[in-house]
């Protein structure tokens, strides 16, 4: 069967329904705790999936895969800088005429989702297990395709944290761009990865990429 690699796989949901359908599958996270559970999960099923606890940004495989995958965003948290070494890094790993199918947010998701200044007192949540305020800043920079969520957390010691969030939104033509300066053709895009149709004013834009 084609070979596949799932990048940020998660607890293994797509490689599994992947290698029911036959494909030799492969998935990298930096997550511990999803590789472990995705790995036990496979051997409940029989299936025969690698899972690899791996930053991908360190991927070093040549000329193993027919599809690469990337899905849900991961694309739009990466600098230029740590884009042009994954993109390298997923052109080695590719066989010739190999596929590398991602999806990218675009301003007008952006625009809908991003934070709300303002600021919320937790007794135990996403940020701390105890007593805290969360200060949540948004800031813009339309010129760059750019966003920074915010958030700043002071716990009841007064122990003060900060988190950023940095994303890099794209347009059909921008991440076209992008692309074929790294050596991939777009061979399609919609506007999700489940093959609706595009249109500009989408929220996502799903892409399948070739070599």
């Amino acid at each position: 069967g084609h070979r596949l690699l799932d990048l940020g796989c998660g607890p293994g949901l797509y490689c599994s329904r992947l290698a029911q359908r036959g494909l030799r599958v492969t998935g990298v996270d930096y997550s511990r705790r999803s590789i472990d559970y995705a790995t036990r999960t496979a051997a409940e099923q029989g299936l025969q999936i690698e899972y690899r606890y791996q930053d991908y940004l360190t991927l070093d495989d040549e000329n193993l895969y027919d599809v690469v995958l990337l899905i849900y965003g991961d694309f739009c948290v990466l600098s230029p800088e740590k884009r042009e070494l994954l993109l390298s890094n997923i052109r080695r790993a590719l066989k010739p005429g190999g596929h590398f199918v991602f999806d990218v947010t675009t301003r007008v998701h952006r625009a809908r989702t991003a934070v709300q200044n303002g600021w919320y007192v937790v007794g135990s949540g996403f940020w701390k297990p105890g007593l805290h305020l969360v200060l949540e800043h948004s800031f813009d920079y339309p010129e760059a395709d750019t966003h920074l969520d915010q958030y700043l957390v002071i716990e009841s010691s007064g122990k003060i944290s900060v988190y950023r969030n940095w994303f890099l939104d794209y347009s059909l033509e921008t991440i076209t761009a992008v692309m074929e300066s790294q050596g991939f053709k777009v061979r399609a895009a919609w506007n999700d990865l489940m093959g609706t149709p595009y249109t500009p004013r989408t929220e996502w834009i799903g892409l399948d990429t070739q070599i």
